[in-house]
């Protein structure tokens, strides 16, 4: 069964005739993206004793997607934290807005408009509602798979790099409740309240390729936010660096190295960090953590 690129497949020992027979193995995917990477397997037989072969395609029901490598990134940049978004709520936090997310026991202080009087009344003690808490950041990650920006010599390293780094930036900054926005292409996927906003934008990753990726522009055609972040990370190459010098930050991979620019507009200095693409992405969040800290 070609289950992926490389992968020589399973080998069962015996199937008896006119019979089914559910088996099951352990699959670690070498490699991000959508498996099967034809959508089927292909079944061979030699019985009797290698004499014969045949074989036959057979479809799969499901699918399995697996998302790029990531690594934690701890802080979040300034420029980013200033910008609070008051009308969009977490549903990870705590505070005084939005649906409700639950009860708990009265604390001293707490509002008594806030008493779940039903549950007070069952529990026989004072029962208060906690609700969403606003978002306090939101941050654009432009992620630049454009054939320009990778030549061929160095695509096959460049495309992976920037999108496990597009994919970690997602993943780290909706982790600290970051209303994340990702540009892919002309398409803009929002991660805001559920982690099912983070599962899109990381499916979304997990089969990205420079064939379904157009021209990046500043604004984007597809979805549009209503809450468009100043704030915003370009992950791209050296050969694509020109078209966001007017932003803030800067990501750029090539061989043989990785660049990280942070450039904000308030201040004259920019500030890099360094990281060879044949290095493991553990380098990279280190270095972020400098650059913010």
């Amino acid at each position: 069964q070609q289950l992926s690129e490389g992968n020589e497949g399973i080998a069962f020992a015996r199937v008896p005739g006119w019979s089914t027979i559910e088996y099951s193995w352990p699959f670690v995917p070498g490699h991000r993206g959508l498996y099967p990477i034809d959508g089927a397997a292909e079944v061979e037989t030699s019985f009797p004793f290698g004499l014969f072969r045949a074989r036959r395609r057979a479809d799969v029901e499901g699918q399995l997607i697996a998302w790029p490598e990531t690594v934690s990134l701890i802080g979040m940049p300034d420029a980013a934290e200033l910008q609070s978004i008051d009308d969009t709520f977490s549903d990870r936090r705590v505070g005084d807005f939005g649906d409700v997310l639950g009860t708990r026991p009265f604390r001293e202080g707490d509002s008594l408009r806030r008493v779940h009087w039903a549950q007070t009344a069952r529990q026989k003690t004072l029962i208060v509602t906690e609700r969403q808490a606003p978002l306090t950041t939101c941050v654009r990650i432009v992620l630049d798979l454009s054939p320009q920006s990778h030549p061929p010599e160095t695509r096959e390293a460049t495309v992976e790099h920037c999108v496990r780094i597009a994919a970690s930036l997602c993943d780290s900054l909706h982790a600290q409740h970051g209303r994340v926005e990702l540009q892919l292409g002309d398409r803009l996927l929002v991660a805001d309240r559920s982690s099912s906003g983070l599962q899109r934008l990381m499916d979304a990753l997990a089969v990205a390729s420079l064939t379904d990726t157009k021209s990046i522009s500043p604004v984007g055609n597809g979805r549009v936010s209503h809450h468009r972040s100043n704030f915003q990370i370009n992950v791209t190459t050296s050969h694509g660096q020109q078209a966001f010098v007017r932003h803030q930050i800067i990501v750029v991979a090539d061989i043989p190295g990785l660049s990280v620019q942070l450039e904000d507009h308030t201040t004259p200095n920019s500030a890099w960090i360094t990281s060879r693409t044949t290095e493991p992405l553990s380098h990279f969040a280190t270095a972020w953590r400098k650059v913010i800290s």
